[in-house]
């Protein structure tokens, strides 16, 4: 399952995600997201784990 959204998308897809986007390092702890507030931002995992 952790692969399947990159198995998906085209290379020129993949070329304009890194060109768009940023890389970060986010630290443990850091809350991402609230449920029922409006995200700022896409957060694509490549490394790593998250808790729901």
């Amino acid at each position: 399952m952790g692969q399947t959204l990159l198995q998906e998308l085209s290379n020129s897809d993949i070329d304009w995600l890194m060109a768009m986007g940023k890389r970060r390092k986010v630290d443990a702890d850091r809350l991402l997201t609230q449920a029922g507030k409006q995200i700022s931002a896409f957060y694509l995992l490549i490394n790593g784990s998250l808790t729901i």
